[in-house]
This record gives C-alpha cells, structure tokens and sequence, in this order.
C-alpha cells in the first residue's frame, strides 16, 4: 500500500469494524527522512475497533508532518486496540512545528496497545520515539517483539512516553538503545 500522496491524510479510519495486515502486506510511505510529503496511516476511533499486524506485515517509511500538535506517526487510537503480532514499523519520523507525541504509535481516551511480537525501529517524535500514552485509562502491554534504534528530540522517552496511562512489560521483550536527543 502507497501512502506516499496522503498529503498528511489518513489512509485508514476505523470508527467500527477491524483491518489487518497479513504476511506480505507492506505499508510503504515511500520518503526518506527529509521529505515532507505522506500521511499516518490508521486512526482508531471507537472501543470495539482493532488493527491488527501479523508476521511478515511492514509499516515504513513515512515522514508525517503536521502544522500544529501531532499524535502517532503511524498509528493514532482514541480507542479500540492495535494488536503487534509480529511484523515491522520502522523509519516512521513525526514531525510539527509545534510539538508531536509517539513517533510511531499514540494513545489516548481508552486506547489499548498489545505488542506480543515484531519489531519496532528508527522512530521518533518530540516525546515518546516509539509510543505515546495520553489518558488515565490508556494502556500498553508488551509481552513480546524487540523496540529498538528509536528516539525523541526533547529528552523524554527515547522508546515510551506516559503522560498518563498503563504500561504492562513482561516476557520476552527487547528494549534497548533507545535515545534522547
């Protein structure tokens, strides 16, 4: 999947119902870190409401900038749940001119991130490289997968960043050399 003319668009919006990248599907912004160009590409907005990435899947490249306040790079949920089952995000870079929060992933209102495999690498944002939790009732749990080369420019979490939420770590995960600028 393309995403390169989104113009900062979305490419996905679930209100209700459930999309899932299975093995061979990629996600291709297809910019390098100083292009300007593409889009983020899923936004979660209900409970009820899933993405799923499996094995094989790829979510790359994309360069999201926006002119105020920005949230996940790659994937935005004001509810509903991203399950990571396995597969790639890499080289996702969120940028404004004003401040951007989870490189990669977002969470806010009653978000749910399950990571139980897949890698997550070359992300960043201003807070939170990787992931962003937002609210009270927001939550990451991460069993398995590897975070991994990521980081934020202002000194706040090079991989993860909780203004307010949850953050479940156990089993076999790999977090390691994650940076602040």
């Amino acid at each position: 999947i393309d995403i390169s003319a989104l113009n900062g668009a979305t490419a996905f919006s679930i209100a209700n119902g459930s999309v899932t990248l299975g093995n061979g599907a990629v996600v291709d912004g297809k910019v390098d870190e100083e292009t300007n160009a593409g889009g983020k590409f899923c936004y979660i907005e209900r409970d009820g409401s899933s993405f799923t990435m499996k094995e094989g899947s790829a979510i790359r490249n994309i360069s999201y900038t926006v002119s105020s306040t920005g949230y996940g790079g790659a994937v935005q949920l004001k509810g509903g749940s991203f399950n990571m089952e396995g597969g790639t995000i890499s080289n996702v870079k969120l940028k404004s001119s004003s401040w951007c929060f989870g490189g990669a992933i977002a969470l806010d209102q009653t978000a749910v991130f399950n990571m139980t495999g897949g890698t997550i690498t070359g992300c960043s944002a201003n807070e939170g490289g990787v992931l962003f939790l937002n609210n009270s009732n927001s939550k990451a749990n991460i069993s398995g997968g590897t975070i991994t080369d990521n980081r934020c420019t202002s000194a706040k979490g090079g991989a993860i960043f909780i203004s307010s939420g949850t953050l479940n770590v156990s089993g076999d995960v790999f977090i390691y050399d994650n940076w602040d600028s």
